[in-house]
């Protein structure tokens, strides 16, 4: 038993002597570890940490992807993928006119009739709204796009005066969730 002069804690030293010559060595013996490990994205109790990295839709794993848009299509009603039909929307969601989800719909064709979505994306005229104060946004619209949940935003809902620096830009709910 030695007490450690810089932090008063007792440390149990053990003999270590692998090579010859070194049979007078001591080494404290290994400390179990506290507390949550290093580049954890959670809090203790489970929460997301302020911080965080936030990732667009478009690095996500296949089943984030496919969790997402069953989310944004559902709106967060119970999904059973054992039904022998598949679900007909009446109204799709704005995400999936964007090209990133159009091109994995086959994810969740397991869900949904994916050709009818395919055909009411097509039949619908291609207008977006702001997902801040819900007004369509026009051609001469200053607005960014959230690279997580793919809704558009006015520049002046997003506190931005000009174009984001960085590659993807986030929404204030996706980067607070």
């Amino acid at each position: 038993m030695f007490n450690c002069i810089f932090c008063s804690m007792s440390v149990v030293l053990m003999t270590v002597s692998p090579t010859p010559g070194t049979s007078g060595l001591q080494f404290p013996a290994t400390m179990k570890r506290r507390g949550r490990p290093k580049g954890s994205d959670t809090t203790v109790i489970g929460l997301r940490k302020k911080g965080a990295k936030v990732t667009g839709f478009a690095k996500l794993c296949a089943d984030d992807k496919r969790s997402q848009m069953l989310r944004w299509l559902f709106d967060g009603k119970d999904v059973c993928s054992t039904s022998s039909q598949t679900y007909k929307p009446d109204t799709v969601p704005e995400q999936f006119r964007d090209n990133l989800v159009l091109s994995v719909l086959g994810l969740i064709s397991a869900y949904v009739d994916v050709p009818y979505v395919k055909q009411h994306i097509r039949s619908s005229p291609p207008q977006w709204t702001c997902a801040v104060c819900s007004v369509e946004l026009q051609e001469d619209d200053r607005s960014v796009s959230c690279d997580r949940c793919l809704l558009w935003v006015h520049f002046s809902c997003a506190n931005l005066k000009r174009a984001p620096a960085k590659k993807e830009w986030f929404c204030r709910a996706c980067r607070q969730s």
